[in-house]
């Protein structure tokens, strides 16, 4: 899935506190998350959050992921 869609549904669930990260570790900034595919995330679907940020890890769409 895109970032960009990533996100928007995650928000459209309540889900505000989203961090999004470099997938390969470069430490890049992620300015356009329309140009980024989703990796992964933490914590994983269906755990039951307790306050904690939702993290996705993303990659350019161009790319393979880790």
């Amino acid at each position: 899935m895109g970032l960009q869609s990533a996100q928007g549904t995650a928000q459209a669930k309540g889900f505000h506190g989203l961090t999004s990260h470099d997938s390969p570790g470069r430490d890049r900034m992620q300015a356009f998350d329309r140009n980024g595919k989703v990796c992964g995330q933490a914590p994983g679907p269906g755990v039951k959050l307790k306050g904690q940020p939702v993290r996705i890890t993303a990659v350019k769409f161009e790319e393979e992921c880790p």
